[in-house]
């Protein structure tokens, strides 16, 4: 968590290892724009931490709402950041589970 943010953007821009640049997904300090160059992978180990953190963009979740990986779809109805559009669309998913977590998602937004 004390890793400096242009270190951690370093690290996920250079490093082949999907480990590495999940661990820094995973860091609660990096940045909207490292996630956003996170996102881009094509690993599921990489795309679940960024959906599943609080400083994802609702761009970069839109996006990631668009994945076929159920792990991933999950976080995305699960991040408080997502917006209702999304939530709502999940609603109809024919995965029980991302449509419940998006119902409940939905349902905390609303009563916020």
């Amino acid at each position: 968590p004390n890793t400096p943010l242009d270190v951690l953007h370093l690290i996920a821009k250079n490093t082949p290892y999907y480990s590495l640049q999940a661990k820094v997904a995973r860091n609660p300090n990096t940045s909207p724009e490292t996630l956003e160059m996170l996102s881009r992978s094509e690993n599921w180990a990489v795309l679940l931490p960024v959906a599943e953190h609080p400083n994802t963009s609702v761009e970069v979740l839109r996006n990631l709402a668009e994945s076929e990986d159920t792990d991933v779809l999950t976080e995305v109805a699960r991040n408080p950041h997502t917006p209702k559009d999304v939530l709502e669309f999940f609603l109809g998913s024919s995965d029980s589970f991302i449509s419940s977590v998006a119902r409940s998602n939905l349902k905390e937004q609303n009563n916020a």
